[in-house]
């Protein structure tokens, strides 16, 4: 079957033949056994992603492709949608190959998708929580937002008074551990399935001991990876979760996180990995409606252990991909298990090097009370203009990075326990002194534009920030340089803006932007332009990341 590539058509199971043969210049895909209906046009990349999914879903039995003309810019560009570089990628001359095998597991009536991974976080989630969390924020003094979070980056005493509360809290809560009902079965049902599950949790080893102890040690095999808060990158650090996928060699999008808290909703939707949370953990007070913000809202939600293995046994369409998956295969992607707004900037920044993500999560509480990783590789210092609620500004926290928000309302932000300063100064502008109290704490070596604050991005000063007033007070916070390179582990780097505009057909012209940063002292060493997520079809993103021109 040698189909005209510039129409589209249509394939389903009634092929009379079970593979599916493309040609195209030199590039050919195989398809064996094609059960999900595909409706590829001439957009080959586009067919590829979605065939991806499908093979994910368990729909096919195998997988090649090849490309012989141009085989690295098209296999760069599956390894972007899907997150990550897979091992299985092989070189062969000028061509690269892509194997992937894909079969579904009967249980009962049902069929569970054998790619899908899952990833378990510990207490509240396979047991019962006996921590009193109103008591310990209490006695650590965090009346507010992710514990870790506002202990990096407080005094070393409070994280030395805040971690010996925990400890002795957990301590306590161990010698008290009890199973979460319907433990044993999803346990056995994932054993008997030979599905791949790990435990990752902000616990000690000793408390991950006394779970093991309880359930019994002919479960331990069954979790591996076992990661605590020993382990350099935790919670809601994606890369935690990035590096089971590396230890699997599987795409994050068939992972599914397993927790019981925003954190573990947050570090999966950043993943890419698919999400579910058990209601009644460590978020949820009795009586008090809790807001979910933006990235924490999971794929699905379960009552507990056994709706979740109820739904594994029935194929329940809930079950779903992680969203990148589900994306690159055509669908619209909500706030159910979607990332924080911005990360895609951020990636980008981080990817031309423009930030830089620490070598620990939370360095500076390993630091000062221990017990967690350090690492001679700091993270950047970053002013966050227009932080909105906070979503991005918690993800970059969380990657080891010193970072402050700035925005008309903060209340949101600091809700979630984030360090954020307010604007000053005539209100919707960027003016002259505008960022005078985030001075205080010093210079940034990133100044990061990237709001999802409505207030502030629809501000004349935000919308325009290359033009002149609103610059120049903005390079009053830039430094000149970073951190030596003996703190920073890499190479010295000057001092950067990262900064992302909306861009019209014909109304903004990159070039301007380009020389007005020129003309107050900052070169562009790295620009892009996308296509707008939101708005017309001709609307158009320009990223940008601009270097202070000397030192």
């Amino acid at each position: 079957m040698l189909p005209n590539m510039n129409n589209s058509f249509t394939a389903n199971k009634s092929l009379d033949a079970p593979v599916l043969l493309l040609l195209c210049h030199n590039l050919y895909i195989e398809v064996c056994l094609l059960t999900k209906s595909l409706v590829v046009k001439s957009n080959l990349l586009d067919f590829v992603s979605r065939a991806l999914s499908c093979t994910s879903l368990g729909c096919t039995e195998g997988m090649q492709l090849a490309h012989q003309r141009n085989g690295r810019h098209f296999c760069d560009e599956l390894s972007r949608i899907w997150g990550r570089k897979d091992s299985s990628w092989k070189i062969t001359g000028r061509s690269k190959v892509f194997k992937t095998r894909s079969a579904t597991l009967a249980v009962g009536s049902s069929r569970i998708p054998v790619t899908q991974k899952f990833l378990y976080e510990g207490d509240g989630t396979l047991t019962e929580g006996h921590i009193d969390f109103a008591d310990m924020r209490q006695r650590t003094k965090i009346p507010q937002g992710d514990l870790f979070t506002v202990l990096e980056a407080s005094t070393p005493e409070h994280i030395k008074q805040a971690m010996g509360v925990i400890l002795d809290i957990e301590a306590e809560a161990a010698a008290k551990v009890s199973m979460k009902p319907g433990l044993i079965k999803a346990l056995t049902l994932l054993r008997d399935n030979k599905v791949k599950t790990a435990l990752v949790t902000r616990n000690t080893r000793a408390s991950v001991k006394a779970f093991f102890d309880l359930i019994g040690p002919e479960w331990e095999g069954l979790f591996d990876p076992v990661l605590t808060r020993e382990f350099p990158f935790v919670k809601p650090d994606k890369r935690l979760l990035l590096h089971v996928a590396n230890e699997w060699r599987v795409y994050p999008s068939t992972l599914l996180m397993v927790g019981d808290s925003f954190e573990d909703v947050e570090v999966g939707n950043a993943a890419g990995t698919a999400t579910c949370l058990v209601a009644g953990g460590g978020n949820e007070k009795p009586g008090v409606k809790v807001v979910t913000p933006a990235g924490a809202v999971a794929t699905f939600i379960v009552n507990g252990l056994d709706q979740l293995s109820q739904m594994l046994e029935e194929g329940d369409d809930a079950l779903k991909l992680g969203w990148p998956a589900r994306q690159a295969a055509g669908e619209d992607i909500g706030k159910e298990g979607a990332p924080a707004p911005g990360l895609d900037f951020l990636d980008w920044c981080i990817s031309v090097g423009a930030i830089r993500m620490g070598g620990a999560s939370f360095p500076r509480m390993g630091q000062y009370a221990g017990g967690l990783a350090t690492s001679d590789v700091t993270g950047s210092k970053i002013l966050h203009v227009g932080c909105g609620a906070g979503g991005l500004t918690k993800t970059m926290c969380s990657q080891g990075m010193q970072v402050l928000g700035v925005d008309l309302d903060i209340t949101a932000t600091t809700r979630r326990g984030l360090c954020a300063v307010p604007l000053v100064g005539p209100k919707r502008e960027l003016a002259s002194g505008s960022l005078s109290i985030a001075r205080e704490s010093g210079t940034y070596e990133v100044v990061l534009i990237q709001g999802t604050s409505e207030d502030l991005r629809d501000s004349p000063g935000m919308r325009r920030w290359w033009h002149p007033q609103p610059l120049r007070e903005l390079m009053t916070v830039l430094c000149e340089q970073s951190c030596p390179p003996s703190e920073a582990g890499s190479a010295q780097q000057r001092g950067t803006l990262c900064a992302d505009v909306q861009i019209k057909d014909g109304q903004i012209n990159p070039a301007s932007i380009f020389e007005s940063l020129q003309r107050h002292g900052l070169t562009v060493h790295a620009w892009q332009i996308i296509k707008s997520k939101k708005g017309d079809e001709g609307d158009r993103v320009l990223r940008l990341a601009a270097m202070r021109s000397t030192l």
